[in-house]
């Protein structure tokens, strides 16, 4: 049986500091991309480079070595801090919606929709959300601190997963979406970089779907879909 490794500590990611994209190597040393130094440049809107506000409730977010919060992700909808929970005093994850879809009734309401479904989700191998709050015009929810790699970061740093373990992780993530179908809901965003990898005192790794962008499936879908299963 192989030896399953002990799961590191979650590593920065070269990303734009606007809209969250990768990277690529030649904008490394950058902090924004292409596409939005280009949009500024061209009369959009400036890049926003204020700095966040450190307390949403009683949710503080957690600064760096270098004085900054600590970014967990960053996508499309908002950005992912870990933060303190000053009354239940632990750590947690804080995705806070990104200011540009405040005036944008659609992307809020997807931000808050995308809370509420995965509050109804309770499993192992899916991170919990347990609160959706705001804060003047901001909107924020919190979820259940994973420490350690996603999948991708995984193979970045150490190389392809083991074919027992990347098995076991595959039925993980498997149980989990089959929970997500038994409420009707359909995960729109399984990949690499929004499945943890965490793991536990005896060394065994549990995955976790984090970043649950799920969305109800209509009764229409929902019968298609289990006559084509069943």
């Amino acid at each position: 049986m192989n030896e399953r490794p002990v799961i590191g500590s979650k590593t920065a990611q070269s990303a734009c500091a606007q809209c969250g994209s990768s990277l690529s190597s030649s904008e490394g040393t950058e902090e924004f991309c292409l596409t939005c130094l280009l949009h500024s440049a061209l009369g959009g809107e400036d890049l926003d480079t204020a700095p966040s506000p450190h307390c949403f409730d009683q949710y503080e977010l957690v600064d760096g070595s270098d004085g900054q919060p600590v970014e967990l992700g960053r996508g499309a909808m908002g950005v992912t801090y870990k933060a303190f929970d000053t009354n239940l005093r632990c750590e947690v994850a804080l995705k806070v919606i990104h200011p540009r879809h405040l005036e944008d009734e659609t992307s809020r309401a997807r931000f808050l929709s995308e809370a509420r479904a995965a509050a109804q989700l309770r499993h192992r191998n899916i991170a919990s959300v347990f609160h959706l709050g705001s804060k003047r015009d901001e909107y924020f929810y919190a979820m259940e601190l994973v420490e350690g790699q996603t999948i991708e970061e995984w193979i970045h740093h150490k190389g392809p997963i083991d074919c027992p373990i990347a098995l076991d992780i595959a039925l993980q993530i498997t149980r989990a979406l089959i929970a997500t179908g038994t409420r009707q809901f359909v995960h729109r965003d399984v990949k690499p970089s929004n499945v943890m990898l965490c793991s536990e005192a005896d060394g065994v790794i549990v995955a976790k779907l984090i970043h649950c962008t799920a969305i109800r499936a209509s009764r229409r879908w929902w019968q298609r879909f289990s006559r084509r299963t069943n």
